[in-house]
């Protein structure tokens, strides 16, 4: 296991904690481990491309990784705070058919989980990590539902990038980038499809 892939599986054995954390009620602590999840999403990429050892294993693990923490907070959520959760369920529903969207359209498209890792995406996801922080500490709701909007606007985009490359790609940070790319990037043929080798990974996260 490369030092980037053993800093992603880091959020994989964060997700028992954080459902300790949020049955025995210690927001602290579940706070600190989830912080500590998001720093390892920063960090498990620039390690891969620092050490030359990006992948395309490394991309679709952090994907995983993602995909597990996406499952775990609602629930440990729900334990903490339900008084927040209930009072703002309508944009938590927005936000969980947000984060659903790219990657129902991913899978039916590639049959795999997308990996883009958008510029929006990262700004969205901190800043829905800072304001639901805010939310739970007795904050005002708006920075919470202003970054729930942006959430869904940076999914929008990563169901436009989806749509025009016509092969799975890793670390697509913009819609720009997908349209220059896809215009110059025929889809797979059937004959050549055998033949061809998926692109590697810009990036493992």
């Amino acid at each position: 296991m490369s030092p980037a892939d053993a800093i992603t599986a880091l959020r994989f054995v964060a997700v028992p904690v954080l459902l300790w954390c949020a049955w025995h009620g210690r927001p602290a602590a579940f706070l600190a481990v989830l912080g500590i999840g998001f720093l390892s999403d920063v960090a498990d990429g620039w390690v891969a491309r620092r050490l030359g050892q990006t992948s395309e294993h490394g991309a679709r693990l952090d994907t995983a990784a993602d995909v597990a923490l996406f499952v775990t907070v609602p629930v440990c959520g729900w334990l903490l705070w339900p008084d927040v959760v209930r009072a703002e369920a309508p944009f938590l529903v927005a936000l969980v058919l947000s984060y659903s969207a790219p990657i129902a359209v991913g899978l039916a498209k590639y049959g795999r989980f997308t990996n883009h890792h958008t510029w929006a995406g990262k700004l969205s996801g901190w800043l829905l990590a800072i304001s639901a922080v805010a939310l739970v500490a007795g904050g005002p709701a708006w920075p919470f539902r202003v970054a729930v909007a942006v959430v869904v606007v940076a999914d929008v985009e990563e169901i436009a990038i989806t749509v025009l490359l016509p092969r799975w790609r890793a670390s697509v940070p913009t819609l720009w980038h997908a349209l220059r790319d896809g215009v110059s990037e025929p889809a797979c043929t059937s004959s050549s499809s055998s033949a061809s080798r998926p692109p590697r990974a810009s990036s493992g996260t």
